[in-house]
């Protein structure tokens, strides 16, 4: 319709009048969590259910370079990381139809071909390849391990093995009612997987562990589980400690931890603490291998 002036006439039917509550339903979003590894020189970065960028950190004003979006890859996965010796790239929770946001399947794995993290879609001639897993949801995370890829969806385990031509990976479920409870709520040390799971803490060396925790009531009844992706657990391999640093249920971001000693434990007498000393909200955590000393961060509400 228009005027008699020729503007044009816009009929506003769908409203919620003054004073009146708007339709609404309750949305959760998960945060921007970033997944960074590297293929030699090159930084490969995943922004969580987004797209994978690369920087190489050889190019003479790489420093002045933008990281960008790598031509080929898929534009929206939940996690990534690079399997070594073999050096293909691996997505986690990734489209079927490579470009196509619509077709991202929270169960689904892609990797590239072998040393071209350009080439994606399988062929006769390159080491490309897909799976989509089978126990779960959605894939939580995974982990670079001595001896395979560690997968968990939000209910099992699986390991992610290099075989070579012609399947290129074999995968395995190794582990039920045991999912992980956040992205980067798992480690690998001495071969051995720790995570934490929203029933429990496990362990993987071969054959799967529920791990006897004596302040587990303490850690789940004052839990906050909406903001179970903050969760973070590191290695102080120092002194022999997995930590999970986690959000309490009065607060949206990490501010206690609680601590393993793998190196002191033994099956008959764990050894478990969170007291007042180790209340201190570090969001992420990198061992001593790389600095000397471990490294860490803390959420700073003044820089939102």
């Amino acid at each position: 319709a228009a005027h008699s002036d020729g503007a044009t006439v816009t009929n506003f039917s769908d409203y919620a009048a003054w004073g009146q509550a708007a339709t609404t339903t309750d949305k959760v979003a998960e945060p921007g969590l970033w997944s960074l590894d590297n293929l030699g020189s090159t930084l490969i970065a995943l922004i969580f259910n987004g797209a994978v960028f690369e920087w190489d950190a050889d190019l003479s004003n790489a420093v002045d370079t933008r990281a960008t979006i790598i031509s080929g890859a898929p534009t929206a996965s939940r996690d990534m990381l690079v399997s070594t010796p073999d050096r293909h790239l691996v997505l986690f929770g990734t489209e079927t139809t490579i470009g196509d946001t619509t077709t991202q399947d929270d169960m689904f794995v892609r990797f590239s071909s072998q040393e071209d993290i350009t080439d994606w879609t399988p062929t006769a001639i390159n080491t490309a390849g897909t799976q989509r897993l089978a126990a779960g949801s959605r894939i939580m995370g995974a982990k670079l391990g001595r001896n395979a890829i560690y997968v968990w969806t939000d209910t099992s385990l699986f390991t992610m093995r290099f075989v070579g031509t012609p399947f290129t990976f074999a995968y395995e479920q190794v582990g039920t009612n045991c999912g992980l409870i956040g992205k980067n709520a798992a480690v690998e040390v001495d071969g051995a997987a720790y995570w934490m799971s929203d029933n429990g803490f496990f362990r993987f060396t071969g054959k799967l562990e529920s791990m006897d925790c004596l302040v587990e009531d303490y850690v789940y009844d004052d839990l906050n589980t909406t903001s179970n992706q903050f969760i973070y657990c590191g290695i102080n391999n120092l002194f022999g400690e997995v930590m999970w640093f986690y959000p309490t249920a009065d607060s949206n971001v990490v501010n206690r931890c609680v601590i393993y000693s793998y190196l002191d434990s033994t099956p008959q007498r764990p050894i478990w603490f969170t007291n007042a000393s180790s209340i201190f909200p570090r969001s992420t955590w990198i061992d001593s291998a790389i600095f000397g000393l471990p490294h860490a961060t803390l959420y700073d509400a003044g820089t939102d």
